[in-house]
C-alpha cells in the first residue's frame, strides 16, 4: 500500500487501519433509590435524548444520554420520588486519538429521595 502517492487507498494516515469501536454515549447516569439503594422504576428524562433500564443485578437505573458538546440542566422524574434537575457539562475531546468521539464521555451517580 502506498500512501500519499498515485495508489493511496484507505487506511493510510496517523492510524493507519486501527480499528474503532462504537463511541459510548456522552452522559451515564446511574440513578439509585437515595434511602433504600436499588433501580429506581418509572424514571423519565425530560428534555435529551435518554433509554432508562432498571438494573437490580447492579443496584441501580442504568441511563444511557446521548448529548453533544455543552451545558445541559437535565430533569429527572419518576412516580414516588421527589423530582429533580441535575447540570452537567460535557467537555470536548483533544481529538487527538485515532478513535475520537468528539468529547469526554461522563458517568454520574444520581440518588432519588422518595416523596414522604
Amino acid at each position: 500500500m502506498l500512501c500519499g502517492g498515485a495508489l493511496a487507498l484507505s487506511g493510510c494516515g496517523l492510524c493507519g487501519d486501527v480499528v474503532c469501536g462504537a463511541c459510548p454515549p456522552a452522559l451515564t447516569l446511574n440513578v439509585s433509590d437515595a434511602a433504600k439503594g436499588g433501580p429506581v422504576s418509572g424514571l423519565t428524562i425530560s428534555g435529551v435524548t435518554a433509554d432508562c433500564v432498571p438494573r437490580v443485578d447492579l443496584g441501580y437505573t442504568l441511563c444511557q444520554v446521548q448529548l453533544d458538546v455543552g451545558t445541559y440542566e437535565i430533569a429527572l422524574q419518576a412516580p414516588g420520588y421527589d423530582a429533580q434537575t441535575i447540570s452537567v457539562i460535557i467537555n470536548a475531546d483533544s481529538g487527538e486519538s485515532c478513535c475520537s468521539c468528539g468529547y469526554n464521555a461522563k458517568t454520574r451517580d444520581v440518588p432519588m429521595t422518595p416523596t414522604a
